[in-house]
């Protein structure tokens, strides 16, 4: 699409009605649809309501002397500043200052009212023109700020040469990889130098040059000396004209991707191999993985006593106890004023890396039993400002590279906290053990005492001869049992914290049934259920002196019948039924049916032995309804 066609709605602001229709008609003998506006807030509302979606003025033509209020000269500068559009200005003033004022607008021309249409014609498509060449440069500035901020801030790095192969350009990352301060030392040097193999560096360069483009690994030389493993790719940049121009290059380095995943699988099984072993296993794991991934030949950590000033020998990788040193792994205690160089980070409270060991470590001190160093690597732990340990690996067959230092303090920090984290663990689980053994001998001593004061009150009975008070010795007897069977439970069981409900009721109701004659039957319908023991020890209660009530008053002489018991759970919490097939309790009550909403009911009016368990109802918040058509019913309705 051409400038012509694309221009062809124009703005046309005039104030002076008839040079504003004879203008008109000229520009749309020229093609161009046009709009009038006669005034500046006319064509500034118009310009601000248009849709640049539909079909926006691609120019406006703008008169200097708009009459009253704003000029043309401001109304021009508040619509470039409301946006990008080219704008002339089209007037009969032809005075210095009227110019001036104008230039002072970043218009793209002046045309003079009356000249030929030919030659405002010519203007305007040379202003749309050079709009539109200004449009895209703006637009390949940003572009390139965007190219430019995306490669100066890659993770992968990157450089640019020339066809001989001299950097032009590198960004920061290809700098880290390398090991440079910075670009100075890199810009104006052969890409060819920055390898191992220099001669494989200079084929692949040939055959990017050759190809266009180029794709492998390459092992790179950082300025420490350490080789790392690098992706390689490269593309022949071309002119427009298919002359070759340079190269650019993107660098991955393998060795990182590599290390990043071999740690996170050394991670990953460290954490399964602490599950089931104890602290010491697992720090050995940490110091052989710690080997492995930094090629070295010795690990070990060491703990620092409180006083800061003892070492505590500890633990030694699995290589080093095997084949390295002559000594023993742990329990030994090592003055750190008598430790060589590499008791540094103690000091300095900093890793440190000691490539050439025999050399700086003069006085050759290290612990008795030890093999000699070379090299070694050695990082604090820091906890609430102090120096609680230390972890080290050494005799590596190459140097030691900054990246060794960041994966030892990985796995000394790591180690650190998951051995604290199961230490932890261990102590809480012996805490806990001793609180159940405690609990246990407790709930033990109570049934015993409750078996005495049981003993006792059967003693008591046997000497009595009054029949109400053998009856109510007996019922207190049975009330005992209630709880002698839970603390039993809960003696035995290996949960202190829970009762099963259901086993509970099913063990105290053998202990009744036992106790009845043949004629009267009990049948349970009961659920494995955990509970608080101190609800089950109210529930128990309860069930023991519905069951005895409907013994005394259900079937009466030598009436058979039937007592059920079911526990039912709900959706939020459980019931319990008792029920009976004999006379009832309706004679005792006066009442048929009621529940313990009720005011005064009959339920409320019963003996003791209701009583109690009108209390033990209320006192966990249980709704209790019962029946006595037919029978007697109570069903006992508890929230979670």
């Amino acid at each position: 699409m051409t400038a012509e066609t694309r221009m062809n709605r124009i703005l046309l602001v005039e104030d002076e009605p008839l040079i504003a229709i004879s203008e008109r008609k000229m520009l749309e003998a020229g093609g161009y649809r046009t709009r009038i506006a006669a005034s500046a807030d006319e064509a500034l509302i118009l310009l601000a309501d248009e849709d640049p979606d539909e079909d926006s003025f691609d120019m406006v033509l703008m008169d200097i002397d708009l009459g009253p209020g704003m000029d043309g000269i401001e109304c021009a500068r508040r619509i470039l500043n409301m946006k990008q559009v080219p704008l002339l200005f089209l007037t009969s003033h032809t005075e210095a200052d009227f110019a001036s004022r104008a230039e002072t607008v970043s218009s793209f021309g002046y045309m003079l009212k009356g000249s030929a249409p030919a030659a405002i014609f010519a203007t305007m498509r040379m202003a749309f023109r050079l709009f539109q060449a200004q449009t895209e440069n703006i637009r390949s500035r940003e572009e390139y700020r965007r190219v430019y901020s995306a490669v100066a801030g890659s993770i992968n790095a990157i450089a640019l040469a020339d066809m001989d192969g001299i950097l032009t350009y590198v960004n920061k990352s290809f700098i880290d990889l390398w090991g440079f301060a910075d670009e100075s030392e890199v810009i104006g040097r052969n890409a060819n130098e920055f390898w191992a193999d220099v001669d494989g560096a200079a084929e692949a360069m040939s055959k990017s040059i050759a190809d266009g483009r180029w794709e492998g690994e390459l092992l790179a030389r950082r300025t420490d000396g350490i080789t790392r493993q690098v992706y390689v790719r490269t593309n022949r940049v071309d002119n427009e004209d298919g002359t070759p121009n340079g190269l650019v290059g993107a660098f991955l380095d393998m060795s990182s991707l590599k290390i990043r995943q071999q740690l996170t699988e050394a991670w990953l099984n460290i954490l399964d191999y602490a599950e089931e072993h104890d602290s010491r296993e697992i720090m050995t794991r940490f110091l052989d993985e710690a080997e492995k991934l930094t090629g070295s030949c010795i690990g070990f950590f060491h703990s620092v006593d409180e006083d800061e000033e003892t070492i505590d020998l500890q633990t030694w990788s699995t290589n080093t106890i095997q084949a390295m040193c002559d000594m023993e792994a742990s329990g030994k205690h090592y003055p750190i004023d008598q430790g060589g160089i590499w008791v540094e980070p103690l000091k300095t409270r900093e890793p440190v890396i000691h490539n050439d060991y025999a050399a700086l470590n003069r006085d050759g001190r290290l612990p008795d039993g030890h093999t000699p160093l070379t090299r070694e690597l050695v990082v604090p732990v820091i906890r609430s400002g102090k120096v609680v340990a230390i972890l080290g690996v050494g005799n590596k067959p190459e140097l030691y590279s900054t990246e060794d230092m960041s994966i030892v303090q990985h796995f000394a920090d790591m180690a650190f906290e998951i051995i604290m984290r199961k230490q932890a663990d261990a102590k809480i689980r012996k805490l806990l053990r001793e609180k159940e053994l405690l609990l246990k001998e407790v709930h033990h001593r109570i049934k015993n005492n409750m078996f005495n004061i049981r003993s006792m009150l059967s003693l008591q009975s046997d000497e009595l001869d009054n029949p109400e008070a053998k009856k109510a010795l007996s019922e207190a007897q049975g009330r005992i049992d209630t709880m002698l069977i839970l603390y039993q439970q809960l003696y035995q069981g290996s949960n202190i914290e829970q009762a099963d409900l259901g086993e509970y009721l099913e063990a105290l109701i053998t202990e009744i049934r036992n106790s009845l004659p043949p004629r009267i039957q009990i049948e349970a319908l009961l659920h494995p259920l955990e509970v608080d023991p101190n609800k089950v020890f109210a529930i128990g209660i309860i069930v023991n002196e519905l069951i005895t009530n409907a013994v005394k008053y259900a079937f009466p002489g030598e009436r058979a019948g039937k007592i059920e018991v079911e526990l039912r759970t709900a959706a939020e919490g459980f019931s319990l039924r008792i029920a009976d097939n004999g006379v009832g309790i309706a004679d005792a009550t006066g009442e048929t049916e009621s529940s313990i909403d009720g005011e005064e009911s009959a339920y409320r009016s019963g003996g003791f032995g209701l009583e109690l368990v009108r209390s033990l109802t209320a006192q966990y918040s249980a709704r209790l309804r019962f029946s006595m058509t037919g029978g007697s019913e109570f069903i006992l309705d508890f929230p979670d």
